[in-house]
């Protein structure tokens, strides 16, 4: 005990001092080696512990200048220099380290372990900065002998009380860890008796010591992650049901562990996901989903029901914690969409399918499990269903009973559909057993009851994208896809009959019309500046349909389209122009000069039954018929193919275009310019087949193109008062209908009213329209108006 005094208090420094003797030579003095260490009381533990103190001097007698860098004293008989500055360097000197080296672990750790005194603490008082000894160094052998105790010997204080050498111990960089590998689960993971040095000792609490450990005494240090990639399926099954559950109850906060990645190299899976940690009823241990994703287990509901699934053992499932893991992990319920998908689709994948009333009993479970009300796995019932030869059929051409998967151009019993398909040994119709409610289930995983069509949808502007690449851009115009297939429809066109070919011409061919041939728009650029154009007849359909002898005449004799005109077909065919055209179908003399004079076929069609009841109209006809020197060019044709659902679409365009917006000024502006540009869409809307833009009031091309090689014209708001803003609200006028129109409509509320009357009640495309003293009209494309008619009908 030192005793002194710090101003007037009285102030006392306890210190344990070991002592060795040894041979002074010829002297006849005692020499001692000795190490001494401060202690103090800790209030937590309410006991004495060694304390690091921070300055060591040499002690020779009486502290040296030099420094030792150890956290306690050493005191020996050395020789100094004269300025006591410093020590000899000589035999003495060395054998006195020496000596102090084998007292420290010889003696000192024992005896300090025997008194409860090898702590953490003390630890940190020993030579763990490395940096601070040089191999060459005065007191580098006490350094390397204390090292050498450490390795060997149980000296290093671990979490239980006990004591382990440096080469049978590991450090855990989590809490958890230690607490839930103890030595039974170390032995297991690395083949030897283990300990966990105590968790006082951590990288950002104690570093030094820490890094010594780690690094002079070459401990591994144990990581949740190199854990879950050491660990493996023998590991599992030899611990206990409870381990397993507090095992999940850790995994909750650490899901790094076992998350689902990206795919990507930076987010991968979690190294566990691939471990079999999932404990299942039958105490076996599963990964909890295979390569491709799905579940290996399931969590068992809480009703039984009559299947047989790899469930999570209950036992464990009962823990509240344990089963929020397993929720958070993605593992299923255990319920009857997982039977479906795992013991009732993989019979229909086997050489020997089930028997019929078998099946019928699948497809009943297939049913009830239909009826989920979770979406994720309605989604996986489907995907699965739509990937399996499930569904009975019958074949058409043999009539034998085969399973099918219900995209493999399966349809519904239909008559028009047997007689389209009849004799194409590649198409199935569903068997008749099936009730209605099964029927409704396969309509929703692929089953038609109409002939599949493939074809690219349009966007608003009427543009098909074929190709979208940088550099490389091509699209088709006014709903041309030169990619179109429609199902059976080659074996139907080479196997012709009367009902065949009608159910081709309508629906099919007529509703499809502008993917026969048409024109594809192609660029460097995206915008499409400086683009080429190139008309093209579409592979699958259009060549198919001009290049086939199906079309029959009155006779019932089958023709190449080319070879009849529209009188020539049956009477039950609908005589239809657009369809055609795009055949190449003969034309007959009043359509063919009509075509030569201008004069839409539709007038020629009304004028027709004008003359028959009036011989000196018939004569003005005629006239004009002859006259095709001064011919007006012809309006561009778009006619509807689905009038419902182009107004379905063009309410909803309606309801998402942006409400024009007006800065409050002395004046109104409007200030959402710029949000469309109608010139592009009624260009590309009222230009003929000639190419010739036609204006919608004169009826004229327009009057001259500009540098660009572009018509110009004006894009005139058909009425003052829309409160969208869309390309539909405009229309296409050569500069002086445009000018009159906006003198005596646009600006004139009396004006603009009969208009809009007229546009909402009128059931031709071509309204009436006073533009001062001229009588005259403006007229729109058929599925122009349509869109017109809808967005106003909307409004109302």
């Amino acid at each position: 005990t030192v005793i002194g005094q710090h101003g007037n208090e009285n102030e006392e420094e306890e210190w344990l001092v070991f002592r060795r003797q040894i041979e002074a030579g010829n002297s006849s003095f005692e020499s001692f080696v000795e190490v001494a260490f401060r202690l103090k009381n800790d209030g937590k533990l309410e006991k004495e512990i060694i304390q690091k103190i921070e300055s060591s001097p040499l002690i020779v007698y009486f502290p040296t200048k030099l420094e030792t860098s150890f956290g306690f004293l050493v005191h020996g008989p050395y020789d100094t220099t004269a300025s006591r500055s410093d020590i000899e360097d000589n035999e003495w000197n060395n054998d006195l380290i020496k000596e102090t080296a084998f007292l420290v672990t010889d003696h000192v750790l024992p005896i300090l372990k025997q008194m409860g005194l090898l702590t953490v603490s003390f630890l940190e008082a020993l030579p763990i900065r490395m940096d601070d000894f040089p191999e060459d160094g005065m007191f580098y052998p006490i350094v390397e002998a204390v090292r050498d105790a450490l390795m060997d010997q149980e000296l290093l204080p671990t979490d239980d009380g006990t004591f382990v050498s440096a080469r049978n111990a590991k450090l855990a960089s989590a809490e958890w860890l230690r607490k839930q590998l103890r030595e039974e689960q170390l032995k297991l993971l690395h083949k030897t008796e283990l300990k966990w040095i105590s968790g006082e000792v951590t990288e950002r609490g104690r570093h030094d010591l820490w890094k010594y450990i780690r690094e002079g005494l070459e401990v591994e240090e144990i990581t949740p992650d190199s854990f879950a990639r050491k660990v493996d399926s023998t590991f599992f099954k030899n611990q206990t049901d409870q381990w397993i559950v507090d095992f999940y109850r850790q995994l909750l906060n650490q899901k790094a562990l076992w998350k689902k990645g990206s795919g990507s190299y930076w987010d991968s899976d979690g190294p566990l996901r691939k471990k079999p940690f999932i404990r299942l009823q039958d105490g076996s241990q599963v990964r909890p989903f295979d390569d491709a994703d799905r579940p290996n287990a399931y969590v068992p509901a809480e009703t039984a029901l009559d299947v047989r699934l790899p469930t999570v053992k209950a036992e464990i499932v009962k823990d509240d914690e344990a089963r929020r893991f397993l929720s958070d992990l993605k593992i299923p319920e255990f319920d009857i969409v997982a039977e479906v998908i795992e013991h009732v689709i993989p019979k229909y994948t086997l050489t020997s399918p089930p028997k019929l009333d078998e099946h019928q009993r699948d497809i009943e479970k297939t049913l009830e499990a239909f009826k989920t009300d979770s979406q994720e796995k309605r989604i996986r019932l489907k995907r699965a269903l739509q990937e399996s030869p499930f569904i009975l059929t019958k074949s058409s051409i043999s009539g034998d009973d085969v399973y099918r998967k219900p995209n493999d151009h399966l349809y519904i019993q239909d008559d028009t559909l047997e007689t389209y398909f009849s004799g194409n040994s590649d198409v199935g119709f569903v068997s008749a057993i099936y009730q209605e409610s099964a029927l409704d289930v396969f309509k929703d995983i692929g089953v038609r009851e109409d002939v599949r069509i493939y074809r690219r949808s349009t966007d608003y502007r009427g543009f098909v994208k074929i190709r979208d690449w940088h550099g490389s851009h091509e699209r088709g115009l006014y709903g041309f896809d030169p990619g179109i297939e429609i199902d059976g429809l080659e074996y139907a066109l080479t196997h012709p009959t009367i009902e065949k070919s009608s159910f081709i011409w309508d629906p099919i061919a007529i509703e499809n019309a502008d993917c026969i041939c048409g024109v594809i728009e192609s660029s460097t650029r995206q915008t499409y500046e400086n683009s080429d154009k190139e008309k093209k007849t579409s592979e699958k359909f259009g060549q198919l349909l001009i290049n086939t002898l199906w079309l029959p005449d009155k006779q019932g004799n089958f023709h190449k389209p080319a070879e009849l005109k529209l009188d020539d077909l049956p009477e039950s065919f609908v005589r239809d122009e657009k369809l055609a055209n795009q055949l190449g179908m003969k034309k007959d003399v009043v359509a063919k000069l009509a075509e030569e004079a201008g004069i839409s076929l539709d007038n020629i069609e009304k004028a027709k039954k004008i003359a028959e009841a009036s011989p000196e109209v018939k004569e003005q006809i005629d006239l004009l018929l002859s006259n095709s020197n001064e011919k007006q060019p012809e309006f561009p044709r778009k006619a509807s193919s689905n009038v419902d659902r182009r107004r379905k679409k063009t309410t909803e365009k309606y309801h998402k275009a942006p409400k024009k917006k007006y800065e409050k000024k002395p004046y109104s502006k409007k200030v959402t310019e710029n949000t469309i540009d109608p010139k592009i869409w009624l260009r590309e809307t009222y230009t003929n087949k000639e190419r010739q833009m036609i204006c919608q009031i004169c009826q004229n091309e327009m009057p001259f193109k500009k540098k660009d090689s572009q018509y110009y014209f004006e894009a005139v708001e058909l009425l003052n008062d829309f409160d969208r803003e869309m390309e539909e609200f405009y229309i296409a006028l050569c500069p002086l209908c445009a000018a009159m129109y906006n003198e005596f409509v646009k600006h004139d509320k009396g004006a603009m009213e009969p208009l809009k009357n007229a546009l909402i009640n009128s059931d031709d495309a071509e309204v009436p329209l006073q533009l001062g003293e001229l009588d005259t009209s403006v007229r729109f494309v058929e599925t122009h108006y349509h869109d017109i008619q809808t967005i106003l009908e909307e409004r109302k």
